[in-house]
């Protein structure tokens, strides 16, 4: 029995390349590396200033909300910032309109398909020859899986012996209620479509007799298209129904007539959070906090990859170099390593202390002190290195 991912075959390429291949490849990487490494710090300084004004929003929105109850539009509160939970009510069902499902007490309904398909995978193991020359193994390696997306298998090394079908039998779509209420205050699309919460709902021989649609059977609560589900073949498809239930939410944002719109704080960024269940003002607002955090956080480590990378494309012409004798350029591509870090490190805390210099001079100065801890440290290694070299 066969229900989930299957591996199936593989084929294995030996690609030989000479030291003038590689280092005509490595000297147009130059390039590629100086536009990574002077790209990375407009995005330093555009994370840590995105990073500050959303903060301060946060904490301006934390001071002003006020809770309001649900069951009543207050008309002073026009303008404000308010809080308000509530039940959600929807004015009618969803249908979806190839296969007439219907949701009763939905916000939204979701139909998902996935096809069964061939995939492709490739590992590369690389080694390094004398004379500076390089050679790669890949290992081309397919399995069959479920997937929501059409894979294109004309881009297969091997396009013989796996084919997948050229197109999806049908498509992924999402019906929306045009407007709802939560209490007495009006949702509209847009709102709703910030309910995310999905839940599985399921299907069986009737729903799929009221669709009339020919070629599917139920089975495990959604549509199947095959001979047998518990043999999945390539090309087979199935269709699973999802709703966001119409029950509780909370949502944070100005009040505007009877209904809600972004709140502008005074840096000009916008509030508006919209989350089901019940949620208190604060817990919305701390994990807005939280949030913002992770978001700067992982933009300041993809900064720090841009530098890493773009100098190690720089300098990737030394390594190849030394690669005529493999040991000594497994030496030098160590050492380039470390000079890599020696200078992306403090070049990266320099730019994010001067960054925030203007909006939080403390931490920018102990940033600043921080950077110069380091580049003195850095200096300190590289010269231990090199008299250890020497």
């Amino acid at each position: 029995m066969r229900t989930g991912n299957s591996r199936i075959g593989s084929n294995r390429v030996v690609e030989r390349r000479g030291f003038g291949q590689r280092m005509g490849g490595a000297i147009g990487g130059i390039v590629i590396g100086l536009v990574l490494f002077v790209a990375a710090f407009p995005v330093i300084f555009w994370n840590e200033s995105r990073a500050v004004r959303t903060f301060e929003s946060l904490q301006e929105g934390q001071g002003a909300v006020i809770s309001v109850d649900a069951s009543s539009v207050n008309t002073a509160n026009e303008g404000a910032l308010v809080h308000v939970t509530g039940s959600v009510v929807v004015p009618g069902e969803l249908s979806d309109p190839v296969f007439a499902v219907r949701a009763s007490n939905a916000l939204r309904l979701r139909r998902t398909v996935e096809m069964y398909q061939w995939r492709e995978s490739s590992r590369t193991e690389t080694r390094t020859t004398v004379g500076g020359g390089e050679e790669r193994v890949t290992t081309y390696s397919y399995e069959r899986v479920w997937s929501r997306n059409l894979i294109n298998s004309d881009r297969f090394h091997n396009n013989i012996d796996h084919v997948n079908p050229s197109a999806m039998p049908y498509d992924d779509t999402t019906v929306d209620q045009p407007d709802a209420l939560l209490g007495a205050f009006a949702l509209n699309t847009r709102q709703i479509q910030a309910f995310t919460n999905f839940e599985r709902t399921h299907v069986g021989a009737e729903e799929l007799t009221a669709s009339g649609v020919d070629g599917l059977r139920a089975h495990d609560g959604q549509f199947y298209r095959g001979e047998n589900p518990t043999s999945p073949q390539i090309g087979d498809a199935r269709i699973r129904f999802e709703i966001v239930p119409a029950n509780q939410a909370s949502v944070v944002a100005a009040q505007v007539g009877s209904g809600f719109a972004p709140f502008v704080t005074s840096n000009r960024n916008q509030l508006e959070f919209i989350r089901p269940g019940v949620a208190t003002a604060d817990e919305i607002f701390e994990d807005a906090i939280a949030t913002n955090r992770l978001l700067t956080w992982g933009l300041r480590f993809a900064a720090y990859l841009m530098l890493i990378i773009g100098l190690s494309l720089v300098l990737k012409p030394l390594a190849i170099a030394s690669d005529i004798l493999p040991f000594l350029g497994r030496i030098v591509r160590g050492g380039l390593g470390l000079v890599s870090f020696a200078v992306v490190t403090p070049l990266f805390l320099l730019a994010v202390a001067i960054a925030w210099v203007a909006a939080r001079p403390v931490l920018g100065i102990s940033l600043l002190v921080l950077v110069g801890v380091a580049s003195t440290g850095a200096f300190i290694l590289l010269r231990k290195r090199a008299a250890a070299q020497a």
